[in-house]
């Protein structure tokens, strides 16, 4: 009967004649360090040079972080094939985290990090690595791993200053620095929520998804990792709600009105009585249900009592609009809310709230972009647009009374309707209708999809013309459009998949800034942003990592030297990492 087991696809040659000496090294330690696990777990019968190749180049990494995030990404990919080598480089990368000095993390001036506080770079490694190996969960002791944990802890708000200064120069570097401070671990109540909320906001003006991704991540922290404070809720708040008076002030840099209670000592409460121009509502969504979650918490002190009741007061009417199946269940959270101290301040937060909500709105604000008027004309387009309802958002478009919005949408939907013509096989429409884009992310998707499509001579013009787009986007997008391209060209061109390659190892080279492009694009209308992700039939991968992880017909070695020529460490070990990725296939 054939062996079902899974298999490394083997590649010829493994590794590069300057690193010999430490295969031969490294291949005698992960026999020693591999004895004593999973001796159950027999090996494949093919030779795995290449992966002691890869550990033996992370384990050259000279950044230590960078060398053992790597390690372990590449053991996640080995130990479902051979658990007794998975175990064996796992337990070198988590004795080189273990063994970091407390420094690794500070530089901001270097390579761009996988995780920028030891608790990330240890969530990334032990958890994986105790299901690959159970005895690995005893690589360091508690005093050990307790001793980075306690740094991560003094340094948090320093940090997170860093962070907010690193916002204009790279705000992806900024943004990852402020996430792995809120998942390491660390009590929320330790950490400065005005200085993220602030961060958050600033950070919402540079890049409309990093902001969204680091505010759920600051939110999912709150749930899973220690009980919900009221307090802390408050401060984060502030990054969605405004009081009326302040409502059409810039958001990057308005702080909301705040109470001082009576009470000793006084209990500050900010007023929610407007959701910000520029909050997304999905977000305000996830922010109630965390409210919720918060006032069920028992034995909480008396400001969480005040904090929940001011906090979910001012959450019934958002919730009416936005999330109905909560109303009830806030009405019931704050009848049931210790009465201790409460009574007097409850009489006090109602008389403030109420005229806070009695303000009357600036006339001139629903003339403006951004309006109410305004949203509910953007919202309405975008939700017939994703229904491909296409009649309907024609109709729409031309109740949108801003010119600059109603351009950004009219592109979204000639963008739209060249995916369309692209699912029914009419290259020449959407050729058309790229032709008619300006030149930028959109047109270039467009075009990648025509090559993807297999029409020989229309897929050249349209290479060609992506390629010149790439040129002129902003870089993020412009290696996104490379990818894109070289995907499409995957199964028919290995020649042309290789040259783009190089083409994008170098676009990555001359970047200032760390982010991938997420694959959003957005609508700007006035101070509200919308989200709309962009897809085209046949364009999977926009990253490097997305693409080499299917590159696993093509000649390692070629694939080898391309990866090399990257500067950054981290975005090196990732491309080797994916690489692998495309070689674990199963053994038939």
């Amino acid at each position: 009967m054939a062996d079902a087991r899974p298999r490394l696809a083997h590649f010829a040659g493994g590794g590069v004649m300057s690193y010999m000496l430490r295969r031969i090294q490294l291949s005698l330690a992960l026999l020693v360090l591999s004895g004593a696990a999973a001796q159950d777990a027999a090996p494949p019968s093919e030779p795995l040079d290449w992966v002691e190749s890869l550990a033996g180049r992370f384990q050259a990494i000279r950044n230590p972080v960078i060398g053992s995030f790597a390690s372990g990404q590449l053991a996640s990919v080995v130990c479902p094939i051979d658990r007794r080598l998975g175990s064996a480089i796992y337990r070198q990368a988590l004795q080189r985290a273990v063994n970091l000095p407390d420094s690794a993390f500070d530089g901001m001036d270097g390579p761009v990090l996988p995780a920028y506080t030891f608790g990330a770079l240890w969530t990334s490694l032990m958890p994986a690595a105790a299901l690959c190996d159970p005895s690995l969960s005893a690589v360091a002791s508690n005093g050990d791993i307790q001793k980075h944990l306690d740094v991560d802890r003094q340094l948090a708000n320093t940090r997170l200053g860093r962070s907010l200064e690193l916002i204009a120069e790279d705000p992806g570097r900024a943004a990852q620095l402020a996430k792995d401070i809120a998942t390491s671990g660390i009590d929320p109540e330790l950490i400065d929520m005005s200085v993220m909320e602030q961060l958050l906001a600033q950070l919402r003006t540079q890049s409309p998804d990093l902001a969204q991704n680091l505010f759920r991540r600051v939110l999912r922290s709150m749930t899973t990792e220690h009980n919900p404070s009221p307090t802390q809720l408050m401060s984060l708040g502030r990054y969605l709600f405004v009081p009326t008076q302040f409502w059409l002030l810039p958001d990057d840099n308005v702080s909301t009105q705040l109470v001082a209670l009576v009470g000793t000592p006084a209990i500050a409460i900010a007023d929610f009585t407007r959701i910000r121009q520029t909050a997304d509502l999905s977000d305000v969504s996830a922010y109630t249900s965390v409210v919720l979650t918060a006032m069920k918490v028992e034995g909480t002190s008396r400001s969480n009592v005040v904090a929940s009741w001011a906090i979910a007061d001012q959450m019934l009417d958002k919730a009416a609009v936005l999330r109905p199946e909560l109303v009830e269940p806030l009405k019931t959270a704050l009848a049931q809310l210790p009465a201790t101290d409460l009574l007097a301040e409850e009489g006090f937060l109602k008389g403030f709230l109420r005229n806070q909500r009695a303000v009357p709105v600036p006339p001139e604000s629903e003339k403006t972009p951004g309006s109410r008027n305004s949203y509910q004309a953007v919202s309405r387009f975008l939700e017939a647009l994703e229904a491909r309802r296409m009649e309907d958002t024609r109709q729409l478009l031309a109740k949108v009374d801003e010119e600059g919005t109603r351009t950004q949408l009219s592109a979204l939907l000639d963008f739209t309707l060249g995916t369309i013509a692209i699912e029914h096989k009419d290259l020449q429409t959407a050729f058309g209708i790229a032709n008619s884009l300006q030149p930028g992310i959109k047109r270039g998707l467009l075009y990648a999809g025509i090559v993807a499509a297999g029409d020989r001579d229309l897929g050249e013009q349209a290479y060609s013309l992506a390629v010149r787009d790439s040129q002129v986007a902003p870089p993020e997008q412009g290696v996104a459009i490379l990818t894109a391209l070289a995907g499409a060209k995957l199964g028919t061109d290995p020649e042309a998949v290789l040259a783009i390659l190089g083409q994008v190892v170098a676009a990555l080279n001359s970047q200032r800034r760390s982010a991938d492009w997420s694959g959003n694009d957005f609508i700007v209308d006035g101070r509200k942003t919308y989200h709309v992700t962009l897809q085209v039939p046949g364009v999977s991968a926009l990253t490097l990592s997305q693409l080499l992880e299917k590159t696993r017909a093509l000649d390692f070695r070629r694939l080898e030297s391309v990866v090399l020529q990257l500067r950054d460490e981290a975005r090196m070990a990732a491309a080797f990492n994916a690489i692998a990725i495309s070689r674990a296939v199963p053994r038939r």
